[in-house]
């Protein structure tokens, strides 16, 4: 199924989704953003590749306490492109990243 043929709800679902992964993160709700992925499948970030749920929550819980030290995090998640075939919805997105503080003390944004 592509884009054009998903109802709007369904697609406002897949974003919501897509949201709440990264505001879970940012809120350091952990449980909560592990519970947005679905089964073991792969999760690809620019970081690493995780295949288990196991491997992903150790790294993301050592990069949420990483990122705390350095200030907190705010993800935006814009220009999606959402494409479902099957059971699987897949999502591409633009993600920035902004940090509170830096270790200088000023603002700054990652891409």
């Amino acid at each position: 199924m592509s884009t054009s043929t998903l109802t709007s709800s369904h697609q406002s679902a897949i974003k919501t989704l897509a949201a709440t992964f990264e505001r879970a993160f940012d809120d350091g709700d952990i449980d909560l953003h592990m519970q947005t992925r679905a089964g073991e499948n792969d999760l690809r970030s620019p970081f690493d590749n995780y295949a288990t749920h196991a491997d992903y929550r150790e790294w993301v819980t050592g990069f949420y306490q990483q990122i705390q030290a350095q200030g907190h995090t705010r993800h935006l998640i814009w220009n999606n492109e959402v494409d479902v075939s099957a059971s699987m919805a897949r999502i591409i997105c633009y993600l920035t990243i902004n940090t509170s503080e830096g270790p200088d003390g000023r603002s700054h944004r990652a891409a």
